[in-house]
């Protein structure tokens, strides 16, 4: 049996973008928990939990690790949020806000 993380840590101070250690764990379905100060905590939905402290993280983590059911559900989650985070997603955006300007 292989061994696998069940969540993905993050812990950063006035960083900006989604930083490539949490789009990695979200492609590969992990959950994410990250703290307010990053700026990857705008990619946190229904896939993990963005916290204040430390504490708050602790808590996180003991939720996670009991209920098998929320971990299936963040994982899923995140998988899908990965997935539509690519750069013809991006361009399409960008396209449809220079049209508006036009």
């Amino acid at each position: 049996m292989r061994a696998q993380a069940s969540a993905f840590m993050r812990f950063g101070y006035h960083e900006k973008g989604p930083g490539l250690g949490v789009l990695e764990a979200m492609a590969s379905g992990m959950l994410v928990i990250v703290n307010d100060g990053l700026g990857s905590k705008e990619l946190i939905k229904d896939n993990g939990f963005v916290v204040r402290e430390w504490e708050e993280a602790i808590d996180r983590v003991n939720e996670i690790l009991e209920s098998e059911n929320l971990r299936r559900e963040f994982s899923k989650n995140s998988w899908e949020i990965a997935k539509s985070l690519h750069w013809k997603n991006h361009a399409e955006k960008v396209k449809e806000l220079m049209e508006k300007l036009e």
